[in-house]
C-alpha cells in the first residue's frame, strides 16, 4: 500500500499531523499536501454560488443597460 494510503489510515483514526509525519518521515507539508490531492471526502457540503450576470448593449454609440 502506498504511503499516503496508509497514513490516510492514520489520519482518519485521530493521528494527528505530526504523528503522522513521524511515523513516516516526511515534512508536514508533504502530509498536508497528501491531505489536500488524495483524502478527498465525498460528503462535504459545498454551496452554490449566485451569480448575477448584466448585460449591456451598444446601440447608437450609447450603452443600454439589459434588465431581466
Amino acid at each position: 500500500m502506498k504511503e499516503y494510503k496508509e497514513a490516510e489510515q492514520d489520519y482518519l483514526s485521530d493521528l494527528k499531523y505530526k504523528d503522522i509525519t513521524d511515523k513516516y518521515g516526511v515534512s508536514i507539508s508533504t502530509d498536508k499536501s497528501w491531505k489536500s490531492r488524495y483524502w478527498k471526502s465525498d460528503d462535504i457540503a459545498t454551496k452554490d454560488k449566485k451569480v448575477a450576470y448584466i448585460h449591456f448593449i451598444l446601440y447608437d454609440n450609447q450603452v443600454i443597460k439589459l434588465e431581466k
